[in-house]
């Protein structure tokens, strides 16, 4: 996931120390390059903690693939899981393991 941003960056206290305030129920990634405005060079700390933030604690739980302005495919639970994105824009929505 090239994309990769944590909704909801304010469940962090405490700068650089990781140090968490909640544990959201459902973590939602948006892999949309535009709406990012993703430059060379950005920052990797954020992306690369929440990568591994949600590695740890969460699994697919849907996946909504952006294949044009007309045709959209939404995937849930197993097939999820299963299912690849054929567009680089897509959703992927994260459920907290119980």
């Amino acid at each position: 996931m090239s994309n990769f941003r944590l909704a909801g960056a304010s469940a962090l206290r405490g700068g650089e120390s990781g140090t968490l305030v909640s544990q959201p129920g459902f973590i939602v990634v948006v892999n949309i390059p535009l709406s990012w405005l993703f430059q060379p060079g950005f920052p990797t700390l954020l992306t690369g903690w929440a990568r591994g933030y949600v590695d740890s604690g969460y699994e697919i739980s849907g996946v909504v693939d952006i294949l044009s302005n007309e045709k959209t495919v939404y995937k849930w639970g197993e097939q999820a899981r299963s299912y690849i994105p054929r567009s680089v824009h897509h959703l992927l929505i994260y459920k907290r393991r119980t």
